[in-house]
């Protein structure tokens, strides 16, 4: 098992959301028994329950499985930057290199 030594180790949850959860904890510095938090549950975003959905408010990225109805997986993601704002709508891959 993997130590953490900072809460941006803890990488299947993104750092705003680690960051809110643990107001009291240095992000850089998690001292030897101090307790964090951890999102163990989440609500799945209004949306079409299939293939990739990006919650941007969120920065989560869901996984609807559709060889396995009612499996999602989700990861934490990046979107955007600060002058070229996440284009929104339904896309599709046409074709991977």
């Amino acid at each position: 098992m993997k130590r953490c030594s900072t809460l941006l180790d803890v990488f299947l949850l993104g750092q705003t959301e680690i960051v809110n959860l643990n107001h009291d904890v240095d992000r850089w510095l998690v001292k030897k028994g101090q307790k964090v938090r951890l999102a163990n549950q989440r609500i799945l975003p209004d949306a079409p329950h299939d293939g990739i959905v990006l919650n941007l408010a969120e920065y989560r990225m869901y996984v609807y499985s559709a060889k396995h109805p009612g499996e999602v997986m989700t990861f934490a993601h990046g979107v955007g930057r600060q002058d070229w704002k996440t284009p929104l709508g339904k896309t599709s891959i046409v074709k991977k290199s």
